[in-house]
């Protein structure tokens, strides 16, 4: 695990309670409980939005209003979807299905305002 995982950036959706389990792991194996570190899903989807954006050489204010456009119908779907299944593989393929659905939105939300600006396609 540590051979294949350092290096990338690892996520999970509750990162203080899956890196407490995290943790216990490193440790038995008699590695540093730190050897590897989890960050918020929402860092992720947060990261796609603007990575997306910066591509497609949006300015700063038009990044953010797609951010929070997008974030926030992401919010309203999730809740739409009910609660999580707790269960490792399903919650992962949620998360995963959030955030392509999150990229999808924002690359729509991009070609949208581009062919709204002068021009555009």
């Amino acid at each position: 695990m540590i051979a294949c995982l350092t290096g990338h950036t690892l996520y999970a959706s509750a990162p203080s309670w899956d890196g407490q389990w995290l943790s216990r792991l490193l440790r038995a194996a008699d590695l540093p409980r730190h050897a590897l570190r989890l960050q918020d899903t929402d860092e992720a989807q947060r990261r796609v939005v603007i990575e997306t954006c910066r591509a497609a050489g949006l300015s700063p204010g038009q990044q953010n209003s797609i951010l929070n456009e997008v974030l926030a119908g992401a919010a309203r779907d999730g809740q739409a979807e009910g609660p999580p299944a707790h269960r490792a593989l399903a919650d992962a393929r949620q998360e995963y299905e959030r955030w392509r659905a999150i990229r999808h939105a924002t690359e729509t939300a991009v070609r949208a305002l581009a062919s709204e600006l002068p021009g555009g396609p």
